[in-house]
């Protein structure tokens, strides 16, 4: 646990409520007074220039960033890393059973262009690369995860950054100095930390490096670029030569993947999946004989993906979720591995799944549940029955039932965390927030978090919140 910090708890609202639930954010109206308006907005313009002389430029527009950190304490980081550390076996087995049983398949009943792509075999261990597990904390501390994302390396690489900042911040020096509080770094916060996990595993696969390229691809159809740039330049800050291309420009000849008659041996590839009738051919391109060159390779296991297709097809899909809650699951997995389950996962159906009895129940409970589209990204297709009229809850459960093109879920709520705010640059005085986390694992080893805050109960910092820079501190003791 670390050197325990002695300091005056009856002084500080920020340590006593670290030591009651091993949490707090400095956002809260209720710490509005252990830090000055004027560093608060101080530390914010930084924030602000640094994002734009470093063209820190996610989902379109520069990441919104709180310059009010979230506090943890060592405890509750590790015991949150100890938890999802454990959690991730358990998604690559998900993985095992898809590609060996076609009794979980057909529970899927995931579209051939997924289907396809999930069953090419590669030979890359962990096949999850990276994953992003969004949950909030229940009032014991424990997590509840409520979504899966494996095509989200953005606020990775963000929160690099972002962390910095924080170290060299008015409020940072403030908290250490006059609340003793001493921070605690998490592997998140290390420079370039994305990029050299995918290059210690692409080694640790065999791969070899030097006169190589790490190529950071999406569709030309397809062009979800926001973070992008910011990868390319965290790899080229590793010493790797790094390059941003369309998937559909490769080639592969002589058992080498391609850009531009360059050698590849690292592939980051960013894709948004069509929906609906007029869905690609392939998941991330028009068609299949576009990307041929990348399939080859793939298969041939050319070079190293930064997330193979099940991760970025399977996992990616909140049916995985309910998945481990199916009665299927209950004969495919382990004791543990259902008893970890039923700890971190909310209850989870697949709609299509539901009888007339459940559905009518979930129809009388919205205060409890939430609806979502198999797969989808940035709070799309997510109704929150809480925050619906009964009418609107009921239609939308009719839409999830009629939906030909995409499975849905009924999710039991994970309630995001809610604070009434302090005035500052992100928000106004009174404002009731709702906060989320993220902890970002990288090949089975739990990195650190992003901290997202809104005023809309989905905490998607895309459409209308923002993210807060995670500061965990050592342990603190009460002097008497």
């Amino acid at each position: 646990m670390g050197q325990a910090v002695s300091v005056d708890v009856r002084a500080s609202t920020v340590c006593r409520e670290l030591r009651r639930r091993g949490r707090t954010s400095l956002l809260a109206a209720e710490h509005a007074e252990v830090v000055a308006d004027a560093e608060v907005v101080g530390d914010h313009e930084e924030i602000e220039r640094f994002k734009r002389e470093s063209r820190l430029d996610l989902k379109g527009s520069a990441l919104a960033t709180s310059s009010l950190p979230y506090l943890m304490t060592r405890g509750q980081w590790q015991a949150t890393a100890s938890w999802f550390g454990r959690f991730f076996p358990v998604m690559e087995r998900v993985i095992d059973l898809y590609t060996e049983s076609a009794e979980v398949r057909r529970f899927f009943d995931l579209p051939l262009r997924h289907d396809s792509l999930i069953r090419m075999k590669v030979p890359c261990t962990p096949r999850i690369s990276y994953c992003r597990v969004d949950f909030t904390f229940d009032d014991a501390g424990t997590p509840r995860i409520y979504e899966l994302n494996t095509h989200c390396p953005g606020g990775a690489v963000a929160c690099t950054d972002l962390s910095r900042l924080l170290g060299q911040s008015a409020v940072m020096a403030h908290l250490v100095e006059e609340h003793g509080l001493r921070p605690v770094p998490v592997p998140l916060e290390a420079p370039g930390a994305f990029a050299r996990s995918m290059i210690a595993a692409a080694l640790r696969n065999g791969f070899e490096l030097d006169g190589h390229l790490v190529a950071v691809l999406n569709s030309r159809y397809l062009t979800l670029s926001f973070e992008l740039d910011a990868i390319v330049r965290q790899f080229q800050e590793q010493g790797l030569d790094a390059c941003r291309s369309y998937v559909e420009d490769l080639q592969f000849s002589g058992g080498r993947l391609l850009v531009r008659d360059r050698p590849v041996a690292i592939a980051f590839n960013k894709y948004d999946d069509s929906r609906g009738p007029d869905a690609f051919e392939c998941a991330f391109s028009r068609t299949t004989a576009e990307v041929e060159a990348y399939l080859n390779a793939y298969a041939a296991g050319a070079f190293h993906p930064v997330n193979t297709f099940p991760a970025q097809f399977l996992t990616e899909q909140k049916s995985t979720l309910a998945f481990l809650w199916s009665p299927l699951a209950r004969r495919l997995l382990g004791s543990e591995e259902l008893q970890l389950v039923e700890e971190l996962v909310p209850h989870t159906r697949l709609v299509a799944q539901l009888g007339s009895e459940e559905l009518a129940r979930a129809g009388a409970s919205r205060q409890g549940l939430v609806l979502k589209r198999s797969l989808d990204t940035r709070g799309r297709g997510v109704v929150i029955g809480a925050t619906v009229t009964d009418a609107a809850w009921q239609q939308a459960l009719q839409v999830a039932r009629d939906d030909a093109y995409e499975h849905w879920v009924l999710q039991e709520a994970a309630v995001a965390e809610q604070q009434v705010c302090r005035s500052s640059p992100m928000t106004t005085s009174g404002l009731l927030a709702h906060t989320a986390c993220a902890c970002y694992v990288f090949d089975g080893r739990p990195a650190g978090l992003l901290v997202r805050t809104s005023a809309d109960p989905a905490t998607n910092a895309a459409r209308s919140g923002f993210v807060q820079p995670l500061l965990v501190v050592d342990e603190l003791e009460a002097r008497e």
